[in-house]
């Protein structure tokens, strides 16, 4: 069974036709390198040999006539595959696989295969780089070379400009180079890269086998390249992934580039202060001029690279502010155009309006600000809004309506503006004049008659004592001065005498109707002199008045505590004087209803005038001591006065006490003597004297003399009331 298995498919294979299942490919190999073309046959009856441009290589597999190559792979599963060890530049060729014609079946070859070597190019390098850096002018055309050497294929080149020498941080691409290159680079920067025109033109010479590529470059360097890197970058076969860069550095010269900013606190307002800050970026800078244009106009006095202000106005608002510098490059410059803030500023002026009853009446009010102010309307003394806008329309004038309109401009954070216009209703006039006007005999007086009313009066009449001034003399003379209110007419009399003296008619008409004032002239007298005076002419005299007023009083208390201090140590003294007591009684009659009993004796109650002599004079010394409440009347009382008071005083008492003032006179109540400060006054033993009799300050009896009718001091009822205490006494004792 077996071999009648292996039978059959010897039959089959015998009878199949030689073909080429796989074939050679395009193929690179870097030069030096090993490199393997497939070839793979089935039912192969003929020679197996590779083709070289045509030509054949040999059928052994040793292939000995090229040592570099050979036929690899499995005979007997039909490999054929061609190695080729230490790849040359000679190896770069087309290739195909061959089977040779046998047993009557054609020659078949395979599809041609090619095979490039690949040689790596030399690095790019600057064609004609002579200094680490590359001195130029910004603003003019640059040229520049790259070249990359002997390679296979040619090089690729492109240009880039980058802030550092490896291209890490690429900010420019010149030319097409970011279409060829840019996805060969990963940089965070991408977003920023930009492409600038350049003109490149590429080259490629053939060195025998490899072949050099030149690219020429013409571009314009900005000003902000100066300091950062131009790259030539090279990118190859040998290295897909990857570029080779040269690169050098900018040292460029370049006109001045100018950034005109303002610096101050916050927003540009009114008032405040603010900088202009004139940035300059130039190459060289030693000989860099500066020049300030105001509204194209040049400031010649500044040369500097800022312009302050002090404080900003209105009139800076819009202002266009220039700033133009220049080098040996050239020349540039930068405008700003300043916004500043202000408060409202009124642009119209003060409307005075007259309207009849009934009619329509407009107002207008413009105002300037930044921001645009807003405009309010409202009647002098009343904060109500009656519109908004720079307009205000009354429609029916009404008399009630008649008065001052007040416009505000407000603009946020500023003072705001305000603007006053007078609506009046055309009526008669109405005359307002002071009722008395003084003056003095050749003085110059003025008297003001204000006419107020719509229309205006244009002529006003004054007259004296009802007959018409005289102006030939010159000393009158009158002035019509207008007013808001209507006219004010000043008559002016100079050098006044007895006869201009009197009343003065000041009368208008406006049409509509008539009114009159009168005024009196009159003689100043020295009271209104007074009173009309200058301040800084009374106050010297005020303040003098007052230090004489002053010195005056302190001349009288002076005497008085003099004579005070005389009478204090005349009534201590205990020297022997002629004294005259005179001794009044209360007479007892006037108050029967007061005493139980009639009183036997109307001395009891005295008053004493005491008096001494010293040289020829006669001194009187009086001492008024008013009788306490609770014992009216009663300077001294004996045991023989039991019967007084019946109702207020213990019958069963046979004694009264008696006080001596500490003046040596009595006393009316219960105050202790002062015997401490004169015990040899009290203390020392003293006559009685007989009941019921005064006694004096000595001790010894005194005179009784003549009764003194008193008169009735009250009409108070003094009856006897049970229940009821005695009021106060209204009568009092003097000593």
């Amino acid at each position: 069974m077996l071999l009648l298995l292996l039978f059959t498919v010897a039959v089959a294979v015998a009878s199949a036709e030689q073909e080429i299942t796989e074939g050679p490919h395009d193929t690179s190999v870097h030069v030096g390198k090993i490199v393997t073309l497939n070839c793979k046959v089935s039912g192969q009856k003929g020679a197996v040999q590779w083709m070289k441009n045509g030509f054949g290589l040999g059928t052994d597999r040793a292939l000995r006539f090229f040592p570099r190559y050979s036929m690899v792979g499995s005979a007997a599963a039909g490999e054929f595959n061609l190695r080729i060890v230490n790849a040359t530049v000679g190896d770069d060729d087309v290739y195909a696989c061959q089977i040779s014609e046998a047993d009557g079946e054609s020659s078949i070859i395979s599809a041609p295969a090619k095979l490039t070597v690949l040689v790596r190019p030399s690095p790019p390098k600057f064609a004609e780089k002579v200094a680490p850096t590359l001195n130029a002018i910004a603003g003019e055309s640059l040229l520049q070379a790259c070249v990359s050497r002997r390679g296979k294929p040619a090089p690729r080149i492109g240009w880039a400009i980058s802030a550092d020498s490896q291209g890490r941080e690429v900010i420019a691409w010149l030319g097409e180079s970011r279409a060829k290159f840019g996805n060969l680079f990963k940089q965070h920067n991408v977003g920023t890269q930009v492409s600038l025109t350049a003109k490149i033109d590429d080259e490629e010479r053939v060195e025998g086998d490899v072949v050099s590529s030149l690219s020429n470059i013409s571009f314009i360097p900005r000003p902000e390249d100066d300091k950062k890197y131009l790259l030539c970058i090279s990118q190859h076969e040998t290295f897909p992934d990857r570029v080779e860069i040269d690169s050098v550095r900018f040292n460029l010269q370049y006109a001045p580039r100018v950034k005109l900013t303002w610096a101050g606190p916050g927003a540009l307002r009114e008032g405040k202060p603010v900088l202009l800050a004139c940035n300059v970026d130039a190459r060289p800078l030693n000989d860099l001029k500066i020049t300030w244009y105001r509204n194209q106009n040049k400031l010649l006095r500044h040369t500097t690279d800022t312009l302050a202000f002090e404080e900003l106005k209105m009139e800076d608002h819009k202002s266009e502010y220039t700033c133009e510098t220049s080098n040996s490059i050239g020349t540039s410059k930068d405008t700003i155009k300043l916004d500043v803030q202000f408060g409202p500023r009124m642009m119209s002026t003060s409307q005075e309006k007259e309207a009849n009853i009934g009619e329509s009446v407009t107002f207008q009010c413009e105002a300037a600000g930044n921001p645009t102010p807003i405009i309010y309307w409202s009647r002098a003394g009343d904060e109500q809004i009656l519109a908004k806008g720079e307009t205000y329309t009354i429609d029916t004038v009404e008399g009630w309506q008649q008065g001052e309109y007040i416009c505000t401009a407000v603009v946020d954070s500023f003072e705001h503006a305000k603007l006053s216009h007078h609506l009046f209703i055309r009526g008669a006039p109405v005359v307002a004049v002071p009722s008395v006007v003084q003056g003095g005999s050749g003085e110059s007086v003025e008297i003001s008659c204000k006419v107020s009313g719509r229309p205006k009066t244009r002529e006003i009449q004054w007259t004296k004592d009802g007959e018409k001034l005289s102006y030939a003399t010159g000393r009158h003379q009158v002035h019509q001065v207008p007013r808001l209110y209507g006219v004010e007419s000043r008559l002016i009399i100079t050098n006044l005498d007895e006869a201009d003296f009197g009343h003065y008619n000041c009368s208008a008409n406006n049409g509509l109707g008539s009114d009159y004032g009168t005024v009196m002239l009159r003689q100043r007298s020295l009271i209104d002199s007074l009173i009309t005076a200058d301040m800084h002419v009374l106050l010297p005299i005020i303040a003098s008045l007052l230090f004489l007023l002053f010195c005056l009083c302190c001349c009288i208390v002076c005497k008085r505590r003099s004579s005070f201090s005389k009478r204090k140590g005349t009534q201590f003294s205990d020297a022997e004087s002629d004294v005259t007591v005179k001794c009044e009684a209360l007479d007892g009659n006037y108050y029967p209803e007061m005493y139980g009993s009639p009183i036997d004796n109307p001395n009891i109650i005295t008053s004493k005038v005491c008096d001494y002599r010293k040289g020829r004079e006669l001194k009187y010394l009086k001492d008024y001591i008013s009788v306490p409440q609770s014992n009216p009347d009663l300077d001294f009382s004996g045991a023989a006065v039991a019967g007084l008071y019946p109702k207020y005083m213990d019958n069963s008492m046979s004694d009264y006490r008696f006080d001596h003032h500490s003046y040596g006179s009595f006393i009316s109540g219960g105050s202790t003597p002062n015997n401490h400060h004169h015990p040899e006054m009290y203390n020392a033993e003293k006559p009685m004297s007989a009941p019921g009799a005064p006694i004096g300050v000595d001790g010894t009896p005194l005179e009784t003399l003549p009764e003194v009718d008193t008169p009735k001091a009250s009409t108070y009822s003094f009856a006897t009331i049970d229940g009821v205490v005695r009021p106060m006494s209204r009568t009092s004792t003097h000593v």
